[in-house]
């Protein structure tokens, strides 16, 4: 586990968007922490701050522009090591 610096966003979308945005934001090591669902779906999610720019590219690509975020918090987060296929498990 780490500490990185984090940024949390709101983001309205329609329905028919929602689970393309939730798939988006994990490609881009983000994660949905809540869900709103009133006239058109709410998505409140966390990034690293430097995983967020490449993410805010792709919505406005996938959207064509339609669709912006809004960074509502900046703060730090502890997450875990992420490891690659190839390293070695660790033991016990």
């Amino acid at each position: 586990m780490y500490c990185v610096p984090t940024c949390t966003i709101l983001l309205d979308a329609p329905y028919n968007s929602y689970e393309r945005l939730c798939l988006l934001v994990e490609a881009h090591g983000g994660e949905v922490q809540d869900t709103d669902f009133h006239a058109e779906v709410t998505l409140q999610a966390r990034f690293p701050q430097d995983r967020y720019p490449a993410f805010e590219a792709a919505l406005q690509e996938a959207s064509n522009g339609r669709l912006e975020a809004l960074v509502v918090q900046q703060g730090e987060a502890i997450v875990p090591i992420l490891r690659s296929k190839s390293d070695p498990k660790p033991t016990d």
